[in-house]
């Protein structure tokens, strides 16, 4: 229609039409005449581009397509059907016919076809790769209904998340062996004491075997919690019943001098009391939520039980006198912390009784506690698999709604008196309990570690990401700690001067306050390309590293004051020359403010910042959830004020000049 409406258009300008028409048609002539032609001005199709010699490029392609198709077997159904539809379309493109009529032919334009052949030729490889050929002509596809679908991707990933078979052998094999060896020390007991530890062995092969022998039984439901929590009462409940015999032998012995010998005192005062078991109760498989309780009551009854033990503190390592200095540096280095509370401990303590008696009950129950509960309470929360925890929440939320919708719009029946105010300390416990453990855990922390894809990185939730882009001042924190007190600890043992070692680690945390607080912080915003919010956000994780440095070096500076001084750590202070070492603990002191005080409010004003700052339309999915995070955590706070840059700025400059001041003084008593 349009060809003929154009040729009566042209016809009446050549006979000499009027001035009007010709000055219309004169602008359009061009677009006329190629359409006159049959030459297509554009596809009309959005993303679809006009392709210049359209049907040269299509024959190219087929061509292409054939040649790729040669990798496919020939009986594949796959490469017949391609080879059949090619070879149709390339006899029609090679045709004498306009490229009108080709386009009608194939029931598209020629530049769709080309996508296709493209699209084609990058399938092909794949299908290669796939050999969907090789499925045997009696396979029968399975039809589930959705809700065995779903009970199918929560059983394998509960699977995934909280059972290796790897490493239920790993740990069957690592207890035989272990086992075995205590049996061979043990010949020589009385046959009434053996049969005992022979049960308590084959009493611990049970979870070990069972996901080995039932793993469907293991797994489902929240058997695997239950069967952990009654072996481990069972097994850790019955030796603390017994009377102390040859394990408390260990504490007979008299205390080693040293920072080693001070470690291996306190583990054989562990072992002695018999803590070691519950310690290692936490490391043999991850317990879910369920699991917690018993698991708490077992840790706070083994410790009351080895905690009414009297007969600790009268042993010969307990009452030997460089055990009993230990422990009053302990109980300093306790109050030095008290001192820190919001208005300090006053008067709180100065009625209290002392005696070497009391004083050895009062460490004993703080390392029971630390090391019985609060140590393998970690253990259990680090090792939390993320299914459990989503298990978790689903079950609360449907509890939730239930309770909800058969209440009527909140008419429902509360509990009232004694029971109701438990029932509801209880689940405000459980749902701290519940925030704790779902802060501490992290997907990468699971037995099973799988590679993450772009797109799971793209759906990353921003409470994921903030944490794990914070993660790294712990990791940083013990690992200079490990660096710096092992080199030192080593160092001790040759019989270098504590004096020259404290010099060095000094030095150390000198050069990171002032390479880092001094320069980076401002030298990186003189970068032209460098936006202020970016270099914000790398500024908050470099001061999460400076602080975990600095905190390594503040603990290695105090071991050494500690044995410098003889094991008191106020006496190493005051050996230093001059002031050296109350400059040492005011730059500590400044540490400790800097962390408790001026970093959290610097930190929340730089979140508001990149929340405020960032371009959402210029971020990746994986950033606008990061970005949106800070949003949320920065909406409903009030921001610090602007001065806090300026006293963190003081801080960083009085902390040089007192770390620089307790390096001058160290020099001039090594000079001497």
């Amino acid at each position: 229609m349009l060809r003929l409406a154009s040729k009566r258009l042209l016809q009446q300008l050549a006979a000499g039409g009027a001035p009007a028409v010709a000055v219309q048609a004169g602008a359009a002539a061009p677009a006329l005449l190629l359409a006159v032609r049959g030459a297509k001005t554009t596809t009309g199709i959005v993303g679809l581009p006009l392709v210049p010699d359209a049907r040269n490029v299509l024959k190219e392609q087929l061509q292409a397509v054939l040649d790729a198709i040669q990798v496919i077997p020939a009986d594949a159904e796959y490469r017949r059907s391609v080879e059949k539809t090619v070879r149709w379309k390339l006899a029609a493109v090679e045709s004498d016919a306009p490229d009108e009529q080709v386009e009608e032919l194939l029931g598209r334009q020629l530049e769709s076809d080309i996508k296709l052949c493209r699209e084609e030729l990058t399938l092909i490889p794949k299908m290669a790769e796939w050999k969907p050929w090789d499925v045997p002509a009696d396979y029968k596809v399975e039809m589930l209904t959705e809700q065995q679908i779903e009970g199918k991707r929560r059983k394998a990933a509960h699977q995934a998340c909280s059972f290796d078979r790897k490493l239920a052998l790993f740990s069957l094999f690592f207890h035989g062996s272990t086992q075995i060896a205590s049996l061979l020390a043990w010949h020589t007991l009385p046959a009434s004491e053996r049969w005992q530890r022979v049960a308590s062995i084959v009493y611990a092969f049970g979870p070990l075997l069972i996901p080995l022998l039932f793993p469907e039984w293991y797994i489902r439901g929240n058997r695997r919690s239950w069967v952990l929590a009654i072996y481990r009462v069972g097994f850790f409940s019955f030796p603390l019943l017994r009377q102390p015999r040859g394990i408390q032998k260990v504490l007979g012995g008299a205390a080693q001098p040293g920072a080693r010998g001070m470690l291996k005192d306190l583990l054989r005062l562990i072992w002695g009391s018999r803590l070691v078991a519950v310690m290692s109760s936490a490391a043999m498989v991850p317990l879910s939520l369920l699991g917690l309780v018993p698991q708490l009551a077992l840790l706070l009854y083994a410790v009351a039980m080895v905690r009414a033990n009297p007969s600790l503190c009268s042993s010969a390592l307990t009452t030997h006198p460089l055990t009993r200095q230990r422990i009053r540096s302990v109980h300093d280095v306790l109050h030095l912390a008290g001192m820190l509370l919001p208005g300090g401990i006053g008067q709180a303590t100065s009625s209290l009784q002392h005696g070497e008696e009391l004083d050895c009950e009062s460490f004993l129950t703080f390392l029971f506690i630390m090391v019985g509960v609060v140590l393998p309470l970690v253990v259990l929360v680090k090792t939390e698999p993320p299914a459990s925890l989503k298990a978790w929440e689903e079950r609360r939320q449907r509890a939730n709604s239930s309770s909800g919708g058969s209440g009527g719009g909140g008419g429902g029946r509360k509990p009232r008196g004694l029971w109701g105010c438990a029932c509801a300390a209880a689940g405000r416990a459980a749902l701290l309990l519940e925030a704790g453990m779902r802060e501490l855990s992290a997907p990468n922390r699971t037995l099973r570690m799988k590679p993450v894809t772009a797109a799971q990185r793209d759906n990353e939730d921003g409470t994921a990401i903030e944490a794990a882009s914070m993660r790294h001042a712990p990791g940083l924190a013990l690992f200079w700690s490990g660096i710096l007190g092992g080199a030192s600890w080593a160092a001790l043992g040759a019989g270098v001067r504590p004096d020259l070692l404290l010099l060095v680690d000094t030095t150390i945390w000198f050069s990171v306050v002032s390479s880092i607080s001094l320069m980076e912080a401002w030298v990186k915003f003189r970068a032209p390309l460098l936006e202020r919010h970016v270099g914000v956000d790398v500024g908050r994780r470099v001061f999460r590293g400076q602080y975990a440095m600095e905190a390594a070096c503040a603990l290695t500076a105090c071991g050494l004051l500690w044995s410098a001084g003889g094991g008191s750590v106020r006496s190493g202070l005051s050996a230093l020359a001059g002031s050296g070492g109350w400059m040492l603990a005011g730059a500590a002191a400044i540490l400790l403010l800097e962390l408790g005080l001026v970093f959290p409010a610097l930190d929340l004003r730089g979140k508001a910042l990149i929340a405020s700052a960032a371009e959402p339309a210029e971020l990746t999915p994986r950033q606008q959830a990061y970005v949106h995070e800070l949003q949320e955590a920065t909406a409903a706070r009030s921001l610090p004020p602007p001065f806090v840059h300026l006293v963190s700025v003081l801080l960083a400059v009085t902390q040089v000049a007192l770390l620089g001041g307790c390096l001058w003084q160290l020099l001039l008593r090594l000079a001497v």
